[in-house]
């Protein structure tokens, strides 16, 4: 009762298809104490194998299930980021919630996002809120009331002065 399909839907990019698969093969693949093998549908653990993807992926929806005839059919979609988190050097893609959801090089950023950050040193840590899900919304909004009254000008960076982002800096393309 080996496991020979794997099917995955939901997300659009094919290097995050890519790599799910690569984890749940990992997790299948092998033996357990050199007798049994790991990809037997009957026996694969599926909350152990979402938690196993969810640890080594910034996932918003992950569904794995069982369909007898060795198939496992995984429904997955990214987590979209919203804005980008620069410290620095370093780039940091944020989410809605604020939760800084991955490392990123300034040249592979794949996104048409703004820069935020504090204006000071600020420490940054993967999956954990670097500022406040209202502070998002309320920069979305701005973002977009903006780019609806002034077609020729974009919003590039955001600068919020303090913890409480009580004061919130918006530069322009031109400064």
């Amino acid at each position: 009762f080996q496991i020979n399909r794997i099917s995955i839907s939901g997300s659009q990019k094919i290097g995050v298809l890519n790599e799910i698969q690569g984890i749940v093969q990992d997790e299948i693949g092998g033996r357990d104490f050199f007798v049994w093998p790991r990809g037997n549908i009957l026996f694969v653990d599926v909350q152990d194998l979402e938690k196993k993807v969810n640890e080594r992926m910034v996932l918003d929806y992950l569904d794995i299930q069982k369909k007898y005839l060795r198939t496992l059919k995984i429904k997955a979609t990214e987590k979209v980021p919203v804005l980008v988190w620069n410290e620095g050097e370093y780039y940091y893609y944020i989410d809605r919630k604020g939760v800084v959801l991955r490392a990123v090089n300034f040249d592979e950023i794949g996104y048409d996002l703004p820069l935020i950050n504090r204006g000071t040193t600020t420490e940054v840590f993967i999956n954990k809120v670097v500022v406040g899900e209202t502070d998002i919304e309320f920069v979305l909004k701005v973002i977009s009331k903006f780019g609806q009254k002034f077609k020729d000008l974009n919003i590039s960076q955001v600068v919020v002065h303090d913890e409480i982002n009580n004061k919130m800096l918006f530069y322009t393309d031109e400064g």
